[in-house]
């Protein structure tokens, strides 16, 4: 598990995905990096995920003064079959994400 300063997630690219997928030899290795993708992926999908229910993107002004906006995040541990991860899981002004 990572500690709690280190809840950063690596976000790797399509073609760095692909060049890793061509590596992989044994069925650890494709453990190990199904491993690597969970907690980016999840993270990706929780932050479009607010983007949707705020209805607009980061960082984009027509979100200025729109009565809910992004407020943070909370560091949450995931259990998985192949260990622990942490998350931030984003949160809204209103609570309702």
């Amino acid at each position: 598990m990572q500690n709690k300063e280190s809840a950063e997630v690596e976000v790797i690219s399509y073609e760095e995905f692909t060049e890793r997928s061509k590596n992989l030899k044994t069925m650890s290795d494709v453990t190990d990096f199904v491993k690597t993708l969970i907690a980016p992926t999840l993270q990706k999908m929780l932050e479009a995920e607010l983007d949707n229910h705020l209805g607009y993107k980061k960082y984009e002004s027509v979100g200025k003064n729109s009565g809910n906006s992004r407020n943070g995040n909370s560091t949450k541990v995931l259990k998985t079959s192949f260990g622990q991860e942490q998350l931030k899981i984003p949160r809204d002004r209103n609570g309702t994400f």
